[in-house]
């Protein structure tokens, strides 16, 4: 995003390194956390959405750093958990969110092992992901219609406690969301008091200085 060795990011990190500065790898926040949550506040969330209709969004008001997106993915769904008593997931087909057991199902599937277009199954991704942890994925398509993701959780209905994905697909080509498919999805999570969780990992600046979300 910001360019290869780049002078001001290159210069920053020698500032942290120096015998003066906070250091890269520290267990407890630091003030540098701090600046950082106050412009990732300004930036994400908040203000009135003309594309909205006009609603107000509320605005992000607590971060939690992390070291790769595998981890920030794999807490928001513990979270997503504990905050909800539930206990299944719902991604989309080839969507990928890291390298932990709850996501790694069908993102890249055998065809012959896939499923209906409409109704995928949910297939582990590689060797060593417990049967437990895919049958706790629900697996739909990007761009799916309502009565095919209204569906998937009726299938166990009042046990869906997230959907997770990426608000433009990215890790399988560049697929844009169609037929306001992502307010159809929150409207719907909404309905089933599922709570939404987008993966902003490769979206989050390239977008939009708010990400495909702000």
């Amino acid at each position: 995003m910001a360019g290869h060795k780049n002078p001001l990011i290159t210069e920053a990190l020698l500032q942290c390194m120096s015998a003066e500065g906070p250091g890269l790898l520290l267990a407890a926040p630091t003030q540098l956390n701090i600046k950082v949550a106050k412009a990732l506040t300004t930036r994400y969330g908040g203000g009135t959405d003309a594309k909205d209709g006009g609603e107000e969004r509320e605005r992000i008001t607590y971060w939690r750093f992390m070291n790769s997106g595998t981890e920030a993915t794999r807490d928001a769904i513990q979270v997503a958990r504990g905050v909800t008593g539930k206990d299944y997931i719902i991604k989309m087909e080839c969507g990928y969110h890291g390298q932990h057991e709850s996501v790694c199902v069908s993102y890249h599937p055998p065809l012959e092992d896939a499923g209906d277009p409409d109704a995928p199954l949910s297939v582990p991704s590689h060797s060593g992901v417990p049967e437990a942890f895919t049958q706790l994925t629900r697996i739909v398509p990007f761009n799916c219609t309502d009565e095919v993701l209204e569906k998937c959780i009726a299938q166990v209905e009042g046990q869906v406690a997230c959907i997770i994905m990426e608000p433009i697909m990215m890790n399988c080509g560049i697929i844009l969301p169609q037929n306001n498919f992502l307010r159809r999805v929150r409207c719907i999570c909404d309905k089933h008091n599922i709570l939404l969780v987008f993966d902003e990992v490769k979206t989050n600046s390239t977008v939009g200085p708010g990400g495909a979300s702000g």
